[in-house]
């Protein structure tokens, strides 16, 4: 291959990289696949991922910040949060690491977090013995991420 089409490939890598991620932040996983994806070689998606983290465009602790940040605004539970993050790529240590500092994931607040998940998921007027509401309800706590014991809490609260 001629050095000037190496150059233009890379150029054009580069380029794609920098779109991809000005739409939000992106993890160094999810901008190589991209970049695998569009059929460009290893050997450049690597140098373009280096060059992309040199320049401090790629950082995988600020992607976990912003994504928790994210994610809470959405009622999400810390569970779903860290799975959501290794699917992407993360490291589990950069995960735990980031999320253990943070002040947003004490039991209080995951607590004050799933009470009002669930005050917008029940009905006004609900019956406090209906079996199937709490399953449904127990569902839907668990698939937003909350821990067993934070879900067994709120469902002591709402249905005892």
């Amino acid at each position: 291959m001629f050095n000037h089409e190496l150059k233009t490939k890379k150029e054009k890598a580069w380029s794609k990289a920098l779109s991809f991620i000005t739409y939000r932040q992106r993890s160094k996983k999810e901008t190589k696949d991209y970049l695998l994806q569009k059929k460009y070689a290893p050997d450049i998606v690597d140098e373009v991922i280096e060059k992309l983290k040199v320049y401090g465009f790629l950082n995988d602790e600020i992607f976990v910040q912003e994504w928790a940040e994210y994610s809470l605004k959405r009622g999400r539970g810390l569970q779903r949060i860290k799975q959501e993050l290794w699917e992407k790529g993360i490291e589990k240590d950069i995960i735990e690491t980031v999320l253990n500092n943070s002040e947003e994931f004490t039991f209080e607040k995951e607590y004050e977090r799933a009470s009002q998940v669930i005050k917008k998921y029940l009905p006004e007027d609900y019956s406090k013995s209906d079996r199937n509401l709490i399953r449904k309800s127990i569902n839907h706590l668990k698939r937003r991420g909350f821990s067993h014991e934070i879900v067994y809490e709120i469902i002591k609260v709402y249905f005892d």
